[in-house]
């Protein structure tokens, strides 16, 4: 059984070396979120370790399978001294096969001296006995046997083990983007915040000859220098926020030998990209999450096991009815009577008077059963809430955004009427600087609900059990 993630992997990781080579240190160009995404996918330890998973549960798969391997069984004994001196030598080879639960056998014998009466079926003619047999179970072990359930448990614990990288990806991608946003927000909040301090100290210039020329009081030179500290304060806690940034997104952003690499300053994007409206809620969203959210697929795959179990343990209600074919000749020189080919059937029953230990299982898997369609009932009622959920958030922000677009646009007009009525002498430092403050204030939520709006829209994407890369029916880009 193959995993519906297997190929896909396979892809990521191709797309993955590609796009590596442009998220190397020294980047000219801007840091994208693709870049730190490529970059998790292909260096987050945490997800290194969860693809390991998958390497156990394909060693499982191949040890399961070996229970189909081919026997090889020898013996040989010999009398040399004793009345009966004898020597004889058995070897053959034991298929079992997944074709209706059927074993085939192959050998060769060879008994040669003096044979007592009782043990007469250990002499063979002078060249020895070729043989073949086969057994075939016809009810018990027919459909179903414990070797075949075993294997298409561990052919399922394959793909559980790509639905778990599949939901760690998830999960570290939505970590790394809410890094990658924030980090982007604290680089452009620091370019207001430079721009209001350069703004302060280009004008402390002016306003000192203001004062030696008696055209403005002292007061306002110190409102100005008070602005000036108060803006290089709220540099310093900027460049707080950046480096913290900085050094959360260093865990996703990593070099070719897999070390964190911190983005530097020069690597920022300018500004925030154009984001894209928010989509209308459409019930049909539903299908695509139900059919690509790893936690529910898993629980398909529950099912799935939880059904062979079932098939297996109501197969060992059955009785055990095995028909056995076994063919023989012999070769060389010998008795005429062990000349004719020989071929012989058989049956074999086997039956418990007693079933309590069967019925028991079966009963038991059955409430298992139960009991997981209850939680796949709950887990398909989650993801729609958190669909929802996201679709909400993606949409109020997108809302708040626009208002706060707005804000800053009035509280940038007021700061310009209030610098010209400072200009013309009808206002004061103090009043230009709330105005100014004000201005900052607003562009600094702006930011943060531009950050929050684009986490939103990646994060419905995820929701949808969609990476950034997928393609998916988002609508609006």
């Amino acid at each position: 059984m193959l995993s519906p993630f297997s190929a896909k992997l396979k892809n990521s990781f191709m797309i993955a070396s590609l796009g590596w080579l442009l998220a190397i240190p020294g980047l000219a160009a801007p840091l994208s979120l693709e870049q730190v995404l490529t970059a998790t996918q292909t260096h987050f330890p945490p997800l290194q370790a969860a693809r390991q998973k998958r390497a156990i549960a394909a060693a499982k798969l191949l040890a399961a399978e070996g229970a189909f391997d081919t026997k090889w069984k020898a013996k040989g004994e010999g009398v040399p001294l004793g009345y009966y001196q004898q020597g004889n030598m058995d070897v053959f080879l034991e298929q079992p096969t997944p074709f209706w639960g059927m074993t085939v056998l192959s050998g060769y014998r060879l008994g040669l001296g003096n044979f007592a009466v009782y043990d007469g079926k250990k002499a063979t003619n002078a060249l020895g006995e070729l043989r073949a047999g086969l057994v075939l179970p016809l009810l018990r072990d027919r459909d179903i046997d414990e070797r075949r359930a075993k294997i298409g448990q561990a052919e399922l614990d394959l793909v559980a083990a790509d639905l778990d990288i599949r939901a760690k990806e998830l999960k570290f991608a939505a970590d790394a983007l809410k890094s990658y946003w924030s980090w982007v927000a604290a680089g452009v909040s620091m370019q207001l915040i430079d721009q209001q301090l350069q703004l302060a100290l280009t004008r402390n210039a002016g306003i000192v000859r203001s004062v030696q020329l008696g055209e403005l009081a002292p007061i306002e030179l110190q409102e100005n220098q008070r602005a000036i500290l108060n803006r290089q304060a709220k540099q310093l806690e900027g460049m707080r926020k950046l480096q913290e940034t900085q050094i959360q997104l260093s865990l996703y952003v990593r070099q070719e030998d897999g070390l964190p690499w911190r983005p530097s300053s020069e690597a920022l994007p300018p500004q925030f990209p154009e984001l894209p409206s928010p989509p209308p809620w459409q019930e049909t969203l539903l299908d695509t999450a139900y059919r690509h959210r790893p936690e529910l697929l898993a629980l398909d795959v529950q099912w799935e096991q939880l059904d062979l179990a079932l098939r297996l343990a109501k197969n060992q209600l059955n009785p055990a009815l095995d028909l056995r074919f076994d063919a023989s000749q012999d070769l060389g020189a010998g008795e005429k009577s062990r000349e004719p080919f020989e071929l012989s059937v058989g049956l074999q029953w086997d039956f418990p008077l007693q079933l309590r230990k069967a019925q028991g299982n079966l009963d038991e898997l059955q409430a298992v059963q139960l009991q997981l369609a209850a939680e796949i009932r709950f887990q398909r009622e989650q993801i729609k809430a958190e669909l929802q959920d996201r679709h909400s958030a993606y949409q109020m922000a997108w809302e708040r955004l626009a208002t706060l677009r707005r804000e800053v646009e009035v509280a940038r007009q007021l700061e310009a009427a209030e610098r010209q009525s400072f200009h013309l002498g009808n206002s004061s430092l103090l009043v230009v600087n709330l105005r100014e403050q004000n201005t900052l204030d607003a562009s600094l939520r702006e930011l943060e609900a531009m950050a929050e709006a684009h986490k939103s829209r990646w994060l419905y994407l995820v929701s949808l059990g969609l990476l950034p890369q997928d393609k998916a029916p988002t609508g609006g880009g």
